[in-house]
């Protein structure tokens, strides 16, 4: 009898944890579930013109929720009112930025929704100042409140250069009407206002700084991880493309091709996808591999499309280089060892140890973690059968974290800047050449501008005029003046030779032009003896 009851008792208690099991995968529905949103961030979240929820995160949740068979309703606020409406328990679920300055409005969800890749937008006659993360600190750029490019310029002491707007269609339209002005913001969102508006005088330029992820809060974290569960699914049976082909790349389309091909399209990238991320991660499980290697492939995707750029990425956990080719293909993967020798001994030390900053998770001296770093080095460009030495400019990012926070992908953007060191040594060398010849010791050299007025002398001609060339050009002297002359066209000054009497010997000076690649005079020099 005591044996019967044991194992009656037994099978209860299997069959409650089954069930319970079975239950944790289904989320409780006791009332509608209220979601907010940023009204604001095209095109991933906004109202239209009816006032209604539109764009690809609006899409996703409502696929998202069905899926779930859960009843919800989608609100649209000014973002700030979005994070309090979660601290205060008027929203269960919303959407935003993964980084230290939304976290203390709830917990997040381990999946990035989106990848926000940062660009200014700039008339079009005017030259682009702003292409890395420390142009920055010097430029006067109009920035979205409480966006990441803000952020980070006030944490980094540089809020005083930010122009903090919150109305960016009316600041987007300003900038294209008065053809001044320049914007940081999302690349896709300026992307859209600029199509959108036809604002025909505005381009954009990637700016290389972090990335912003999108990823949802919550403070039921039950909640969030089921939907990482669904939203895995979803993505790993194509599900996803066609909102990303809607909203975010809506170019790819040719008009008039059949809906059942880019369906095709989309299964074979994910079929390589799946092969690629097996290679790269054999320890996982294949379910688990799929996944996280389309996170990977979506990440290098936006980064290929938006930047245009040349890159190779570092697996931490393998150790291993892999380069990408133009079009945005992995194209060889190097062990540590055969990567480094394409540069000199020094060059590889720095570069190690740039990449252990990373991937220790080095911080700066204010406190924040480093997430990028720029480097110049030396190398071979092999891989497009370039055996000359090029000098390059090279910058690590964080492209992709685990579950922890600790880095495990590491993508490094490469710009060949040799030409601009080549400038550089020539410049420097005519600079020399110039300063040898100006400031000799047998002739009395000086320079006047296009106005007549001194801007430069050497020793000996302070010698031979018997002044102070130093205050002479402090008080703006004319040509005239010190030579007694009376040009008024400065052209006329071209070969004039004279001699003036000054103390007690007498000094012969010619004057010679200067002209640009243009004709146009820009100066005067005369020689003195």
């Amino acid at each position: 009898m005591n044996r019967l009851l044991i194992i009656l008792l037994c099978t209860l208690l299997i069959s409650n944890v089954y069930a319970q099991t079975d239950s944790a995968q289904v989320y409780p529905v006791e009332k509608t579930l209220i979601i907010e949103d940023s009204e604001s961030i095209w095109p991933y979240s906004f109202l239209n013109e009816k006032g209604e929820p539109e764009g690809y995160c609006i899409d996703l949740i409502r696929l998202l929720m069905n899926e779930l068979h859960i009843p919800y309703e989608i609100r649209l606020k000014n973002h700030q009112e979005v994070l309090q409406d979660l601290k205060e328990g008027r929203a269960d679920l919303i959407l935003g930025l993964a980084d230290v300055y939304e976290k203390k409005f709830g917990h997040y969800g381990r999946t990035t929704i989106t990848l926000l890749t940062q660009s200014v937008a700039t008339p079009k006659n005017k030259k682009v100042t702003i292409k890395n993360f420390g142009d920055l600190k010097n430029q006067q750029v109009m920035v979205k409140d409480s966006s990441l490019c803000h952020h980070l310029m006030v944490d980094y002491g540089w809020g005083d250069r930010a122009i903090v707007t919150h109305d960016m269609t009316k600041a987007i339209q300003e900038v294209n009407d008065k053809k001044e002005g320049q914007i940081v913001w999302n690349t896709l969102t300026l992307k859209w206002l600029i199509n959108h508006y036809h604002l025909d005088n505005l381009e954009l330029t990637p700016v290389n700084m972090p990335y912003g992820e999108t990823k949802f809060l919550a403070s039921d974290q039950r909640l969030l991880d089921l939907i990482d569960k669904t939203y895995a699914e979803l993505n790993a049976t194509g599900q996803l493309l066609p909102l990303e082909q809607k909203w975010l790349y809506p170019d790819r389309k040719e008009p008039g091709r059949p809906i059942w091909e880019w369906y095709l399209a989309g299964l074979a990238l994910l079929v390589l996808a799946f092969v690629l991320y097996l290679f790269l991660r054999i320890r996982n499980n294949k379910r688990q591999a799929s996944a996280e290697h389309q996170t990977l492939s979506s990440q290098i995707s936006q980064i290929t499309q938006n930047g245009k750029i040349r890159f190779w990425i570092y697996l931490v956990q393998k150790d291993q280089y892999v380069w990408y080719d133009k079009t945005g293909a992995p194209s060889v993967a190097f062990s540590a060892n055969d990567f480094m020798k394409r540069y000199n001994k020094d060059d590889a030390a720095q570069l190690t140890d740039a990449i252990d900053r990373l991937v220790t998770r080095h911080k700066d001296n204010r406190g924040h973690e480093v997430q990028e770093e720029t480097l110049e080095l030396r190398a071979k460009d092999t891989e497009y059968g370039d055996m000359e030495l090029h000098d390059f400019i090279v910058n690590l990012t964080i492209l992709q974290r685990n579950r922890k926070r600790r880095p495990t992908v590491i993508v490094a953007v490469k710009r060949d800047i040799t030409k601009e060191h080549r400038l550089k040594r020539i410049n420097a060398e005519r600079s020399l050449r110039y300063l040898s010849v100006f400031y000799n010791d047998e002739s009395g050299n000086i320079l006047f501008n296009n106005e007549g007025v001194l801007q430069n002398a050497n020793p000996k001609a302070s010698e031979l005029l018997e002044c102070d060339i130093d205050e002479m050009v402090k008080n703006r002297v004319h040509i005239n003046d010190l030579f007694h002359t009376s040009f008024t066209n400065l052209e006329e000054a071209d070969g004039h030779r004279g001699s003036m009497t000054t103390g007690s010997h007498t000094v012969d000076f010619q004057m010679k032009a200067i002209y640009n690649d243009k004709k146009e005079l820009i100066g005067l020099f005369v020689f003195c003896v």
